[in-house]
């Protein structure tokens, strides 16, 4: 039997992979739809979640806003960025981040959440459902309801460009590799002398004590990665651009990642 401890560790672990802030998945086609599920830990138990073509969307109550804006460095990152430029979120599910984070708190109105839920005319007659329904409506001036590797975007468009927990779910689905065509896609329209951050690429060495949950084997390369190898990966990318890499001060198991494309 498992220690009382690290059984803790792997229910949370299991909903913690399951709920990332995004949607953008590809799913199968019988699978377009919202649907809602009641969650399974005693932790969640009780509570309802929204998920959308298979994929679970999450907002402030699964990660709240101070949590977002401390693991992606936020105000470091917002340096030198002047309020009316063009800011993105990509996969932003229903968080708060550029509602209250950078609308609201910052006055950055150039700010924009990018995510295909947005684009869904059919909820759950639900409390789940009525309250996605209202999201999409008090922010709908600011939202793009496309996929992150096609987010209709023009080429050099944004002075920054985030995503929380975005790769985490491709990478938990798919395979460390599946997020690639999506990362060409940020690079695309960040501007020249703009930034790429992204929190969500799994550190071999500490996520491995995991072993498997809900099916995915973490000690399996696949899914994680060792520092030089996520350097490299996207340095080869991203040959004239800046990468930086670091553990995450919220998550410890995983890396922030920032691209700087040279001007």
């Amino acid at each position: 039997m498992l220690p009382k401890v690290r059984t803790a560790l792997l229910l949370s672990l299991t909903v913690f992979f399951s709920c990332s802030t995004s949607t953008q998945i590809k799913p199968k086609e019988e699978s377009n739809k919202i649907t809602v599920k009641k969650g399974q830990t005693a932790k969640s138990k009780g509570k309802e979640y929204i998920l959308f073509e298979n994929i679970y969307v999450t907002g402030n109550e699964t990660y709240s806003l101070k949590r977002v804006e401390e693991g992606l460095e936020l105000d470091k990152h917002l340096r030198g960025i002047e309020k009316e430029e063009k800011i993105i979120s990509i996969g932003e599910g229903l968080s708060q981040l550029v509602e209250v984070g950078l609308r609201k708190n910052r006055g950055y109105r150039n700010s924009y959440s990018l995510d295909p839920i947005y684009g869904e005319k059919n909820f759950p007659d639900n409390k789940a459902g009525n309250e996605l329904k209202a999201f999409l409506h008090r922010n709908k001036a600011f939202l793009l309801p496309y996929y992150s590797d096609n987010t209709k975007q023009k080429d050099n468009e944004y002075a920054l460009v985030l995503s929380h927990m975005l790769v985490n779910n491709f990478m938990y689905h798919k395979g460390k590799f599946a997020a690639d065509s999506s990362m060409v896609e940020l690079y695309r329209i960040t501007k020249k002398g703009g930034k790429i951050v992204v929190l969500g690429f799994q550190i071999y060495d500490k996520i491995k004590k995991f072993g498997k949950t809900n099916g995915v084997d973490w000690t399996h390369p696949k899914h994680s990665w060792q520092k030089k190898e996520l350097h490299d990966h996207y340095k080869k990318m991203f040959p004239d651009a800046t990468i930086s890499e670091k553990e995450s001060a919220t998550t410890p198991f995983l890396y922030l990642l920032s691209i700087f494309k040279k001007n």
